[in-house]
């Protein structure tokens, strides 16, 4: 995702559990991944659209 001003930035928790925007740096790209190199630790976890719009601790999967 980028911003009004074209800066990158992923959705993720707070610890209040609200969605928050974290600003991040990219580094090298193949085209279809892309290196983060700051604004993220090891095990922070991101949220993608179809996580934004199910409840938090629901499931994807439909089995």
């Amino acid at each position: 995702n980028y911003d009004e001003d074209n800066n990158p930035y992923v959705l993720m928790y707070d610890e209040q559990g609200e969605i928050m925007q974290q600003d991040i740096t990219l580094g090298i790209s193949d085209g279809v991944k892309v290196e983060v190199t700051n604004g993220l630790h090891v095990d922070d976890e991101v949220l993608v659209k179809k996580e934004i719009l199910m409840p938090r601790g629901t499931s994807a999967n439909n089995d």
